[in-house]
């Protein structure tokens, strides 16, 4: 079947956060942090920051509105280029390639030039790359953001974009992403009965209730669940996930795996934010 397939950037191509890390080469990563937070509980609580409702992704337009010109475009894509791949992202994108009816976009609240590197890395075209657009003067500073960034209810709406424009529903979509920033797409996605995977993802996603929650050190470990979606479709990509790796049934609402095997929703929880942690740690040192 025509399937389309949307990753998100930071945690699931690439290991770093490339806003964070741009702001943070200026001393603004300690602020960069306490705004996310702040975001991230108005967002819980569906209340408003900067006068406006909080939508998650939202530090992206904020830190460039208030400190407009403080970065530079190519401060984005130096970070950007330094930025390694998650482990088997390349590899799970040359795999993918190979099927004639299938389709890869990156949905993501990076800055676009930082987005379209790391898509270029992957051999994806730019016009399959939807992030955060900016605005630049002449001296290439970044002034502003056009619109808002791709977060939350704003993933979602590209979901529904790319939807209309390739004329595929999003039953075969499989969206995968591991943030707060991705609940939108993942929440939309799972109630189309497409395929929604949480990979390495922090509480804040694992609670939209995906399909599937996975930790584990590669992208390309998805191959096989991907295939049997593509091929047979959502029950096929599912019992594939389940005869693959140590599962549990956790919840009536879906199915959840993890490696190692877990017993509960909560020790899912555990097991993936640990293993965000672990890879992340490992290639910041790396870098």
């Amino acid at each position: 079947m025509n399937t389309i397939i949307v990753l998100d950037l930071d945690g699931v191509l690439a290991v770093r956060d490339i806003a964070y890390d741009t702001f943070a080469k200026h001393g603004l990563g300690e602020e960069f942090s306490k705004v996310s937070e702040a975001i991230a509980e108005a967002v819980k609580r569906g209340g408003e920051f900067d006068n406006k409702r909080a939508y998650a992704a939202q530090t992206v337009e904020y830190m460039v509105k208030k400190y407009p010109g403080k970065i530079h475009i190519n401060d984005i894509k130096e970070v950007a280029k330094k930025t390694r791949l998650m482990r088997g992202a390349k590899r799970l994108i040359q795999l993918l390639k190979k099927y004639p009816d299938v389709d890869i976009y990156i949905v993501s609240a990076a800055y676009r030039p930082g987005a379209e590197i790391i898509a270029e890395k992957l051999g994806i075209p730019s016009e399959k790359v939807i992030a955060t657009e900016l605005d630049i003067d002449d001296e290439g500073k970044v002034i502003g953001v056009r619109g808002n960034a791709i977060g939350g209810i704003h993933k979602a709406r590209a979901i529904e974009e790319i939807s209309k424009i390739t004329g595929i529903p999003i039953q075969n979509f499989v969206a995968i992403g591991d943030s707060i920033t991705d609940r939108g797409m993942i929440k939309r996605v799972h109630e189309r009965r497409g395929l929604a995977i949480a990979f390495n993802a922090n509480k804040d996603l694992i609670e939209e209730n995906p399909d599937l929650i996975v930790a584990g050190k590669r992208l390309d470990h998805l191959h096989g669940i991907i295939k049997a979606f593509v091929e047979k479709g959502k029950d096929a990509a599912i019992k594939k996930a389940l005869r693959s790796f140590f599962r549990y049934r956790l919840s009536p609402k879906g199915f959840y795996f993890v490696i190692p095997a877990s017993k509960s929703v909560k020790r899912a929880m555990k097991v993936s934010q640990r293993t965000r942690k672990k890879v992340r740690e490992k290639y910041a040192k790396l870098r």
